[in-house]
C-alpha cells in the first residue's frame, strides 16, 4: 500500500513540475510579444504589472509543488 502511495505522490509532484514549465514557456511567450512603450513611466508600470502577475502565480506553483515534494520526502 505505500508502494503505491508514494507512486501516486510522484507522479502528481511530476505533473506539477510539467505545469510549471508550461507556465514558464508561457510567460517567456508573453514577454516575447509584449508591446514595448515608448516612455519609461509607461515601462515602469508595465514592469510593474508583470511583476506582480509573475510573482503571485510563482508562489502558487512553488508552494504546490513545495508541498508535494514533501510528502514524497515521507516515503519510506
Amino acid at each position: 500500500m505505500k508502494l503505491q502511495q508514494c507512486l501516486q505522490q510522484w507522479t502528481d509532484y511530476n505533473s506539477s513540475m510539467a505545469q510549471c514549465k508550461e507556465w514558464l514557456h508561457s510567460v517567456e511567450k508573453t514577454v516575447k510579444t509584449l508591446d514595448l512603450k515608448s516612455s519609461v513611466e509607461e515601462k515602469q508600470q508595465q514592469l510593474q504589472m508583470i511583476e506582480v502577475d509573475v510573482v503571485n502565480c510563482c508562489l502558487k506553483l512553488f508552494y504546490t509543488v513545495s508541498q508535494k515534494s514533501t510528502t514524497l520526502n515521507s516515503c519510506p
